[in-house]
């Protein structure tokens, strides 16, 4: 490395400084693009929701596959509220399509569906997978609580906005 001083007079001193690595050649620098900041990140939908909502139970395993076994872990507060306060024409089923743990609520009798709720501890990653906004018009995001840990998530329930399918 070869360091030069120059003088300036009253302006100051500049150095400038040179290396060499005693090779005649140099690789050129390429510039990386900068990477997008992990929460900007898009995750492409694995399942589309809204298209859910409007459909019976039995329309659900021809795109998510059989129904299974809701797990006892599962505990629904809002389920075990309505069970206490109403006859039981209400019921549920448990998909798991593509890694996604899939609760829906149905009325047994109509087999409509009343709300799909996906499981899960992330609400922005469930709303992404779930191909879901915020500010959408045909139905409301309710976050879900785990029933004795108020303060942990569940899963993100979607609850259409039109609710005359039910009748």
């Amino acid at each position: 490395m070869f360091l030069w001083l120059l003088g300036a007079g009253a302006a100051g001193v500049v150095l400038l400084a040179c290396s060499h690595s005693g090779d005649s050649t140099h690789e050129p620098s390429v510039a990386m693009p900068p990477l997008p900041a992990p929460s900007t990140v898009a995750v492409p939908p694995v399942l589309d929701v809204p298209t859910l909502l409007g459909l019976t139970v039995d329309e659900l395993p021809a795109r998510l596959g059989p129904a299974g076994r809701v797990p006892a872990r599962i505990v629904d507060p809002a389920a075990v509220s309505m069970n206490e306060i109403q006859a039981r024409t209400d019921s549920s089923a448990f998909f798991r399509y593509r890694g996604i743990e899939i609760l829906v609520s149905f009325n047994a009798k109509t087999r409509q569906l009343y709300d799909v709720m996906l499981l899960g501890a992330d609400e922005d990653h469930l709303m992404q997978q779930g191909h879901l906004a915020q500010d959408a018009a045909k139905y409301l995001l309710v976050p879900v609580f785990k029933l004795h840990q108020p303060t942990a998530l569940l899963g993100l329930r979607a609850v259409p906005v039109d609710l005359s399918h039910l009748q």
